[in-house]
């Protein structure tokens, strides 16, 4: 599938029975009636579950902090991405 939208109607349709989502489209694919379960959880090396996501900025801009960046206009990826869209709004 070429994004997580066509992960969740792919499950949807049956046609995918097993699928790798992050939190936000699992929650998305569940409220929307999927009928999936999780069974797996990716864990950290030492033991915690969770993850950190990242702001890139070039290195002679003139944002220096994540509150610098109100009301500006973000490149963001998938909608259905937890840490590339749902995190950084």
């Amino acid at each position: 599938a070429n994004d997580y939208a066509a992960v969740i109607e792919g499950q949807r349709a049956g046609n995918i029975h097993i699928a790798s989502y992050g939190s936000a489209s699992f929650a998305r694919a569940r409220l929307t009636g999927v009928k999936t379960d999780a069974f797996a959880n990716d864990i950290n090396a030492d033991g915690s579950t969770g993850y950190y996501s990242v702001f890139f900025v070039k290195a002679n801009s003139p944002y220096k902090k994540v509150e610098d960046l109100k009301g500006k206009n973000l490149g963001l990826v998938d909608p259905n991405s937890t840490s590339g869209n749902n995190v950084p709004r």
